[in-house]
Formats: C-alpha cells, structure tokens, sequence
C-alpha cells in the first residue's frame, strides 16, 4: 500500500486557516450598495461590488476605484467605514450614506463627460472612462431632467 503524503495538504489547510484568521476583513459593505441600488433604481444584475472596487481584485480598502475613493472620503462616512458585514447600520447611517451619494451625484469621477447620477441611471460606471453612456441617452436623460427641473421651479 503506497504511502500518503498529508504534508502537503495539511500546508495548504493550515495556509486557508491562516488567511481566514489574518487576513484583512472585506470593507465592502452590502448595505452601502443597497442604498446605491435604492437611489438609483439599480437591480442586482447591474449595481454589484464594482460600482465602488476594481472589479477582478474583490472588495476590500485596497480595491477601491475612484467612486469607492470618493465616497469613502465624504463627510459623514469614516463612522461607518471598517465594519464587518454583520453590521447592522441604523437609518441614521444609511442616510449618511445616501447624502454622501447625493453629495456625489454632480462629479464626473473619470472624466467621461458625464455626471456620476448621469452613469448610474443609465447603468454605466462612473469610475470607468470606458464605459460611458451613449450620446442619445445621455441627451434624453439630461432632457428629461431638464423639464422636470423647470416644472419644479414653476411651483414654487
């Protein structure tokens, strides 16, 4: 009867234990993505981890993307950054969560002509100069909003 080596897989074993007890905690935060989806009208088939994190690296601090940065950096968000995915966030801090968003909406975070708010209804990625809404649907959407703008100042 050959002899087995269990070395080796006791090496890649204890490796897996070592890296699920050392290694630093995802800072993704699902309830911050919700609060996304929420704003924006985002199903899951769209607004995932990569709005906020590079997307082929995973979500951690160190994955974050442009967006994630800015985000991260509004007033209001370093309370409510580190926790684990346990967390049970309050109203209170999923609105700082949604302000800070808000706060956002306006930026042009990679520089494609569009607003973060403009890229995230139309389900492109405001981090992403590669991936920009199409021309047309950039003018409807600005369009649209700019009636609704002018009818909401005309009942004041």
């Amino acid at each position: 009867m050959p002899k087995r080596r269990i070395g080796p897989l006791m090496a890649v074993v204890g490796g897996v234990a070592w890296l699920g007890w050392f290694a630093p905690e995802a800072h993704g935060q699902k309830a911050f993505l919700n609060v996304a989806r929420g704003l924006y009208g985002q199903d899951a088939s769209y607004g995932k981890c990569h709005l906020c994190h590079e997307s082929r690296r995973g979500p951690n601090r160190q994955t974050l993307n442009d967006l994630g940065k800015a985000l991260q950096g509004m007033d209001g968000m370093q309370p409510l950054l580190g926790k684990n995915s346990s967390y049970a966030f309050n109203a209170q801090e999923l609105q700082a969560v949604v302000d800070a968003l808000k706060k956002l909406d306006t930026a042009d975070t990679d520089g494609d002509g569009a607003t973060n708010r403009e890229e995230l209804l139309l389900k492109t990625f405001p981090a992403d100069a590669n991936s920009k809404p199409a021309a047309a649907a950039l003018e409807q959407l600005r369009a649209l909003e700019a009636k609704r703008a002018a009818e909401g100042a005309g009942k004041k």
